[in-house]
């Protein structure tokens, strides 16, 4: 199996797409081959073994991986509440970002998908970027659990509507209604595509006005307060490696 290896290292966590693109064209990536890579470039997933250090980035080759005694690197995991008005991203000229609600940590940490500005809820962070890609890719259909408050109370035609998928993109949206009360509405989906939740219930004639994750895999948001995060509990952990090992047999 292949892939291009400026989305595979940016799936990995080790910067941005765009960035990790940038670093190519300067000659800042490097893999132990005779020559550079080049943007788009596809390549053979033995090439598994990565170092960051600033600006540049070294790909070794598999069989180079017990050559280079480094100490491994410690899986940090994080649960953050993020609260309405924060953008999932590191680093933002203009807009307040999620770093200001976290201390500095000695590994470079990265969020596990996204939540829109409008959205709050559960995020999760780490420096382990098999995992983070093993809950994000839509072929391993990892759960995440949402509340949902709309304009207006949900119609039942509109439930069995969603019951039975809404269409977006072409693409059917496999919900599951977990609880319906007027407006108030929990619902588990499997993907993680752009305002995916926002845009079903749009096509139906709804706004919302509240999208809040409480569930990504098996972890839950719990009583986490806005703008507060934890560090993942030993149980936290087991489980969600527990699904990693699930997804990847």
């Amino acid at each position: 199996m292949s892939s291009k290896i400026h989305s595979y290292l940016a799936k990995l966590g080790l910067n941005a797409r765009r960035k990790i693109e940038k670093l190519i064209e300067e000659k800042k990536l490097f893999k132990c081959l005779p020559e550079n890579v080049s943007i788009g470039e596809r390549y053979l997933k033995d090439y598994l073994y990565f170092t960051y250090n600033n600006d540049n980035i070294t790909v070794f080759y598999k069989s180079r991986m017990y050559e280079r005694k480094q100490k491994p690197k410690e899986d940090v995991f994080i649960k953050l509440n993020k609260p309405r008005g924060y953008v999932t991203s590191m680093k933002d000229r203009f807009k307040r970002t999620i770093t200001e609600l976290l201390p500095p940590f000695s590994v470079r940490i990265f969020p596990v998908g996204r939540l829109d500005e409008d959205s709050e809820g559960l995020l999760i962070l780490t420096n382990n970027g098999d995992v983070a890609n093993t809950l994000m890719h839509p072929s391993f259909a990892v759960k995440r659990e949402y509340y949902v408050k709309l304009n207006k109370a949900l119609s039942s035609y509109h439930i069995k509507a969603l019951k039975k998928g809404p269409v977006i993109d072409k693409k059917t949206l496999n919900i599951e209604i977990r609880k319906t009360y007027n407006e108030h509405i929990t619902l588990i989906i499997k993907e993680g595509r752009k305002r995916i939740i926002r845009r079903a219930f749009e096509s139906l004639g709804y706004k919302v006005e509240v999208l809040k994750r409480t569930a990504f895999g098996p972890v839950k948001l719990n009583s986490l307060s806005p703008g507060a995060f934890q560090l993942f509990s030993l149980k936290e952990k087991q489980a969600l490696f527990k699904l990693f090992m699930r997804v990847k047999t």
